[in-house]
C-alpha cells in the first residue's frame, strides 16, 4: 500500500516537473502536491540528520561510560588486591600468635606434669614411711617453682617487647616489707612492672601484688609503677577481678 502511494506520488511529481520544463504553469493542485513532496523530503532529511547527531552523541556517551567502567574495574581490582594482602598479613600474625601461645602452654603443661609426677612419687614414698623424702619434696617444689618462674618471667619480657615496650632491665627476687617480688621489669619509657608469678593465680595473689606495687612506688617516684601478674592458670573470674583492681594480667 505504502509503496503504491509512493510510486503514484513520484509519477505525479515527474509529470509536473516535465510540465514546468516545457514552460507551463502548474495549477493550484499541482503546486500543493509539489510543496508536499518538497516538505516531506526536507522533514525526512532533518529527521535523518537529527538521528545521525543523536546516534553520534549516544556513541560518545557510551564510550565515556565504558571508560569510566574500565577505571572503576581497575580501582576495584587494586583495592581487592590490597585487601587480600592485608588479610594475608593479619592471618600470618594470628598464626604466629597462636603458635607462641601453644608453645607456652605446652611448656607450662610439661612443667605441671613433671611437678605432679614427682609430687605423686615422693608423696607415695612418704606414706611408705620414708620421712627423709619430705625435704626432697620441698626441694623439688622449690626447683620447679623457680623453673616455672624463670620461664614465665622471660616470656613476659618477650611479650612486652612484642607489644612495643623496650625492656632495659629485669631485677628478680626483690625484697619488700610485704615479701619478695618475683621480678621488677624496667622499660625505656620509665615504666616498672611489679610482676608476681604463680603456677595458679588466686584472688589473694592479685591483692598482694597490688600492695607490693604501692610499696615499690616509694622507691621509684619518677616511674609509672604497674602491678602485674602472670601464671600457668588464670581463670576468667581472676582476670576480671585483676582488671577491676587495676592489676595487669600478662
Amino acid at each position: 500500500m505504502e509503496e503504491t502511494i509512493k510510486e503514484w506520488l513520484n509519477s505525479k511529481v515527474s509529470n509536473i516537473s516535465d510540465k514546468i520544463k516545457q514552460g507551463k504553469e502548474p495549477d493550484w493542485y499541482e503546486t500543493n502536491l509539489l510543496l508536499y513532496f518538497l516538505m516531506e523530503n526536507d522533514v525526512k532529511r532533518t529527521i535523518n540528520e537529527g538521528i545521525s547527531k543523536l546516534e553520534g552523541r549516544i556513541d560518545s556517551v557510551e564510550k565515556k561510560v565504558e571508560a569510566v567502567d574500565n577505571k572503576v574495574d581497575v580501582v576495584k581490582n587494586e583495592l581487592e588486591k590490597k585487601i587480600e594482602e592485608v588479610n594475608k598479613k593479619v592471618e600470618a600474625v594470628d598464626n604466629k600468635v597462636d603458635a607462641t601461645k601453644q608453645c607456652l602452654e605446652k611448656k607450662i603443661e610439661a612443667v605441671d606434669n613433671k611437678v605432679d609426677t614427682i609430687k605423686q612419687y615422693l608423696e607415695k614414698k612418704i606414706v611408705e614411711g620414708d620421712s627423709r623424702l619430705e625435704n626432697e619434696i620441698n626441694k623439688v617444689r622449690s626447683d620447679m617453682g623457680i623453673l616455672a618462674e624463670e620461664i614465665l618471667v622471660d616470656k613476659t619480657v618477650e611479650n612486652l617487647e612484642k607489644e612495643g615496650e623496650k625492656v632495659i632491665n629485669v631485677e628478680r627476687g626483690v625484697e619488700t616489707g610485704l615479701g619478695e617480688v618475683d621480678a621488677l621489669i624496667f622499660t625505656e619509657n620509665k615504666k616498672v612492672y611489679v610482676l608476681e608469678v604463680k603456677l595458679k593465680v588466686d584472688f589473694n595473689d592479685v591483692d598482694v601484688v597490688k600492695k607490693k606495687a604501692e610499696e615499690i612506688k616509694r622507691n621509684y617516684p619518677d616511674f609509672q609503677v604497674i602491678p602485674a601478674i602472670t601464671g600457668g592458670r588464670i581463670g576468667r573470674k581472676i582476670k576480671n577481678y585483676a582488671k577491676g583492681s587495676d592489676v595487669t594480667v600478662l
